[in-house]
């Protein structure tokens, strides 16, 4: 799910399944790859400023159902990935995917691929 998009951010929401918590990835211009599995991920929601992961970033690492993201740049599109896990960083590679509109002066929508 979305909400509250503006130029340079969006709130990003998904439900949750079976495992101890949820890694999100965002990536701008195309579609995140898939984590190194065994890999434990530092996650940030103001979009670059952690270390890359799956040609993108981390924007969110825990238990919970959605994460409101910042840093984002007006006019571009941003992909995103949602990988459920188990103790251990052992990810479900069947991951949840979903795309943006382009970010534009003005305020946009998510679409769920």
């Amino acid at each position: 799910t979305y909400g509250s998009i503006t130029t340079t951010s969006l709130t990003l929401g998904w439900t949750r399944g079976g495992g101890d918590a949820v890694l999100v990835i965002a990536r701008e211009g195309s579609a995140p790859t898939d984590p190194s599995l065994a890999t434990a991920y530092t996650a940030n929601a103001a979009y670059s400023s952690v270390d890359a992961v799956g040609g993108g970033y981390a924007v969110y690492n825990g238990t919970g159902t959605s994460v409101a993201l910042t840093g984002l740049t007006v006019g571009a599109t941003y992909y995103f990935a949602a990988y459920e896990y188990n103790t251990g960083e052992c990810y479900n590679l069947t991951e949840l995917t979903g795309t943006t509109c382009a970010l534009p002066d003005q305020p946009s929508t998510l679409n769920s691929d």
